[in-house]
């Protein structure tokens, strides 16, 4: 009995001293100060991109998430927030108003952000969070002849934001539209050097004239790393300016794509097997002109399993001044496993890879991104009753054309656009199939895309 008591006794002690530290620790953690970067801390204007329209210049950029963390104190990437700051000059004389749903239409307020890294009992330090945030935010009122600079707390975009500047004034509107760089990740267009794709060689410049038998020319699938096999069509043209190509796609909702690495494909089987979203994972490699893809973009769905993305290569001319891209571009539609991907697993493609190209002039058409649409041979008809298959063995059939995109530097009105068909009234080919292709088929699909009548 006299050692039983004495363990109780000795018990009794312990507990609420053991007790009361975990209670002082975890009150201590409670009580641990907000502290923010000062006003000096700011990376992210190293970075900036500027845009001018008129008097109006607008400058944004982005945060990495840990500088974003280091400067409002907090985690806000946990949160799916991304601050992005943007400084707007205005040298009119008159008052312009910033639209900041233009630029995120799901944005935060700062009080909303300050609310969401509460903390318990903290009534003082949870003041400092929103008092500290709201003086972050930047003045929607742009006065004549001044600037204003500030954060928009926008959602979290991987390796390339696009920004859209809207500013209203007394019967008067200026719009602003560019991208900005987002630090952190590895991405697939950062190992291009697009200036020394051909080195040594000579880049002609063809006239629109001559384009279309120069894209006939062009292979007809992608292949291996070999160069060997026969992969999956070539059904895309885009032909543009520096830069609009990603502009173009980016306003659509469409993102980057993260490189390809061990770490990349450890997370990529990960979502795999547990159906997760991740609007930038990696897509496999398939070649054209001796190499991989220079990028690629993508447009995911609620799981990693289904997804639209292509993949573009730089080709080795251009039409009248404009880069010309030849791309692929197919939609995922769900998983199976093989031993031909990493991972032993890959997606399953849509069958009627012809949909989703058509899906993709129909955006560029909505959205005002191009001026004129074409189609041209390509792989040659493939029946729906006899497919082909491409490097994976995933079955596919088509009308064996691509579209050619003729992307705008402005907003072009769908009514304005242009349409050309270069699938009549030219000579079979003699390498591919293009003679069996339907031209009543393409019309209409064409039609149907368009909603108006080609021209010739």
């Amino acid at each position: 009995m006299n050692s039983r008591s004495s363990v109780e006794q000795l018990l009794s002690r312990q507990i609420p001293a053991r007790l009361a530290v975990l209670l002082g620790a975890l009150l201590l953690y409670g009580c641990a100060s907000y502290e923010p970067a000062p006003a000096s801390y700011q990376p992210h204007l190293d970075r900036k991109v500027t845009k001018t329209n008129g008097l109006i210049t607008a400058s944004a950029a982005t945060l990495s998430r840990e500088e974003a963390e280091k400067m409002f104190g907090v985690p806000l990437h946990k949160k799916g927030i991304q601050p992005v700051w943007v400084r707007l000059e205005n040298a009119e004389t008159k008052q312009y108003y910033f639209l900041p749903a233009s630029l995120d239409a799901n944005y935060y307020s700062p009080a909303e952000v300050a609310y969401l890294f509460r903390k318990a009992c903290r009534p003082k330090r949870n003041r400092q969070v929103a008092d500290f945030m709201d003086s972050k935010r930047i003045q929607l009122t742009v006065p004549p002849e001044s600037a204003v600079e500030g954060f928009v707390f926008c959602s979290y975009d991987a390796g390339v934001k696009y920004v859209l500047i809207d500013l209203i004034g007394q019967y008067e509107h200026r719009r602003l539209e560019f991208t900005v760089p987002v630090p952190g990740g590895h991405w697939d267009f950062e190992h291009v050097d697009f200036k020394n794709l051909y080195p040594g060689v000579e880049v002609k410049d063809c006239t629109l004239e001559e384009l279309p038998a120069v894209l006939r020319a062009l292979p007809a699938t992608t292949t291996d790393k070999k160069g060997k096999g026969s992969g999956d069509p070539l059904n895309l043209v885009v032909v543009c300016k520096v830069g609009t190509a990603g502009l173009a796609l980016l306003r659509q909702g469409w993102d980057p794509t993260e490189a390809l690495t061990v770490g990349t494909t450890f997370r990529l089987v990960r979502s795999f097997l547990l159906a997760l979203i991740w609007r930038t994972s990696p897509v496999s490699s398939l070649y054209v002109f001796g190499r991989c893809q220079d990028f690629a973009m993508q447009k995911a769905r609620s799981t990693i399993h289904g997804r639209n993305h292509l993949r573009l290569w730089l080709a080795p001319f251009t039409c009248e001044g404009r880069l010309v891209f030849i791309g692929q571009i197919s939609r995922d539609i769900g998983l199976r496993f093989t031993t031909k991907a990493p991972g032993w697993f890959t997606h399953k493609i849509d069958p009627e890879v012809d949909e989703v190209r058509e899906y993709l002039a129909q955006e560029m058409l909505i959205s005002g991104s191009v001026d004129q649409i074409a189609w041209v041979g390509g792989v040659g008809e493939v029946p729906r009753d006899e497919p082909r298959g491409n490097l994976t063995g995933d079955p596919y059939y088509t009308d064996g054309a691509r579209v050619v995109l003729f992307l705008s530097e402005e907003w072009t009105s769908p009514d304005k656009v242009h349409l050309i068909d270069w699938l009549e009234n030219v000579e079979p080919l003699k390498q591919q199939s293009e003679a069996n292709v339907s031209q009543a088929d393409l019309k209409s699909k064409r039609e149907r895309t368009a909603g108006v009548t080609a021209e010739p």
